[in-house]
């Protein structure tokens, strides 16, 4: 086994961050994703595998493989995390019906209590937020409280899904 750094070393809880290689060269992060075994959570600055785990991630999905399977892994309304205050990663689908910035970033708001904040620094990963108003989406997150309102932090525009 081989190790392979992307751009951070270490996460902010002090976690290793690396890509797992064999001598062959597969990818056992890439596989784990591919099995259903692990998700992939894209965090930039560390993009050096991004679009091959993402790949590997719509697979497992729409082959309900490993983790997809499981009730928590299981797409809910955004209307729980206030009703149910949900902490935990999950999959939540709502309408995105307002848009507010700031000078620290966005919020894309579903109703007055729950929302997807997006930091300034990591606006640069996304094209055209306003595709998102009006439209239901999917988001990937872990929802928490601030203030009297729920947000679910994104950084990467993998954690947002258009529905069609």
């Amino acid at each position: 086994v081989y190790i392979e750094p992307d751009v951070e070393l270490v996460d902010h809880y002090g976690r290793t961050l690396a890509h797992l290689f064999l001598a062959n060269g597969r990818h056992i992060n890439r596989e784990m994703v591919h099995a259903g075994l692990a998700i992939s959570n894209i965090h930039p600055p560390n993009l050096k595998y991004a679009e091959d785990l993402q790949v590997a991630q719509r697979y497992a999905e729409k082959k309900r493989s490993g983790l997809w399977q499981l009730k928590a892994y299981q797409v809910k309304s955004v209307a729980t995390i206030s009703r149910m205050l949900v902490k935990k990663w999950g999959r939540f689908d709502g309408q995105i019906k307002t848009i507010q910035r700031s000078k620290k970033g966005t919020k894309l708001y579903f109703d007055k209590t729950v929302y997807i904040w997006l930091a300034r620094r990591d606006l640069k990963y996304f094209q055209n937020l306003n595709r998102y108003k009006g439209r239901e989406i999917e988001v990937r997150g872990w929802p928490g409280k601030r203030g009297g309102q729920w947000s679910i932090r994104v950084r990467h525009p993998s954690q947002i899904m258009l529905k069609p």
